[in-house]
């Protein structure tokens, strides 16, 4: 995962093209019916975690590239709190002995060796996505049924 400050705060989430060749590669091999070794079943299966969390994070880092547009900007500062802690969970994971942070040139790279590392990761920036998408639809109505409600008293004649 690739946090670039220079570009706007953006996050990108990128995988080799070698990961996603070899589930792809491994997959069809055993749908035409060869025997794989075990060893090769495992580390194929080690992929197919990978490339899944990274499908994953792909989509969370969408949501966070895009989180400032989907927010009413009347309704910002009642999401402030949530979207802080948000943005503090993705620039910030846990630093683990299977994880590791770099920084170059103005960009932070994560990356994990570990399938359950990245997934645990995941499912907790999934969670706090999701509570953040939640509060701001709920948001959204409210602001939405307010409105309806102003131009129907716009519209009494008095």
């Amino acid at each position: 995962m690739e946090f670039d400050i220079d570009a706007g705060d953006l996050l990108k989430v990128n995988y080799s093209e070698k990961l996603v060749t070899l589930v792809k590669d491994g997959r069809a091999i055993g749908e035409l019916g060869f025997k794989v070794d075990k060893d090769i079943e495992v580390i194929i299966d080690r992929a197919k975690k990978f490339y899944k969390e990274g499908v994953c994070l792909k989509q969370i880092a969408n949501f966070y590239n895009s989180m400032s547009s989907q927010i009413v900007d009347c309704q910002k500062p009642m999401m402030l709190e949530k979207a802080s802690q948000f943005d503090q969970m993705i620039q910030t994971p846990y630093m683990g002995s299977d994880r590791s942070m770099r920084d170059q040139g103005g960009k932070k790279y994560i990356t994990w060796k570990e399938p359950i590392e990245i997934e645990q990761y995941t499912q907790k920036i999934q969670a706090a996505a999701k509570e953040l998408i939640s509060e701001n639809r709920k948001l959204r109505k409210v602001h939405n049924d307010v409105t309806k409600e102003v131009n129907q008293l716009m519209n009494i004649d008095l």
